[in-house]
């Protein structure tokens, strides 16, 4: 007969074999497990984030003007309702808010721009009236600078300019193209305001039933008619 293994009495049996994973998670201690699955969940949805900025990065010429319609449905929507109630059509009362606003907008506009240009020619007075005193003072003052020493340091000016003039032109150009952007981004808002205003509700019932329906009805508080 082969002789037993020693073994004391009471003492826990000791595993010869390979450990098991169950094991080897009982090794681990408590804080160092819930450090690293909190790690992996953070991760993940740093992860998603960023891959969702980066999305929206590429398509906010759509996400900017949409974000502002939006701002703007829901700014303007009472007034149509309130349209609505007093016997007029939905295109009928959508029309009349959206040319009101248009209105609105360019009355506001033209009255600033009367007052910038009253206040431009105020302005280019006294900046020439600033220069005059600028010339007198390089020819009075400290620097005793003859008319020609100023004329010839305005030429040098003027030559820098010139030389420097594709610089100059490539940056007006991104200006120009950034407000074509801007121009192109507030017509497609303005067509996303007119249909939120014709469609609003159906466009919102569409979104809500996205949802699972144990959420809907937290989502649609404030259902449109």
């Amino acid at each position: 007969m082969t002789p037993a293994p020693d073994a004391t009495p009471g003492s826990a049996p000791v595993a010869t074999g390979p450990l098991s994973e169950h094991h080897i998670a009982q090794d681990i201690p408590y804080g160092v497990r819930i450090a690293a699955a909190w790690a992996w969940r953070v991760g993940l949805i740093m992860l998603v984030a960023g891959a969702l900025i980066w999305l929206l990065g590429k398509v906010s010429f759509l996400i900017i003007p949409l974000m502002v319609a939006s701002l703007l449905a829901g700014l303007l929507y009472p007034v149509t309702e309130w349209l609505r109630k007093h016997k007029m059509s939905q295109g009928v009362a959508v029309a009349i808010t959206v040319v009101g606003f248009l209105g609105v907008i360019a009355g506001a506009l033209a009255l600033v721009g009367r007052q910038l240009a009253v206040g431009f020619g105020e302005l280019w007075q006294e900046a020439l009236a600033g220069i005059q005193q600028i010339q007198t003072w390089l020819a009075e003052g400290p620097l005793h600078l003859t008319a020609d020493q100023i004329d010839k340091y305005i030429q040098d000016a003027t030559s820098a300019l010139q030389n420097n003039s594709s610089s100059i032109l490539s940056g007006a150009l991104s200006f120009g193209s950034t407000a074509g952007h801007f121009a192109a981004g507030m017509v497609l808002a303005l067509f996303i305001v007119i249909f939120f205003l014709l469609e609003g509700s159906r466009i919102w019932r569409f979104m809500v039933g996205l949802l699972p329906r144990t959420a809907r009805a937290a989502a649609d508080c404030t259902p449109l008619p």
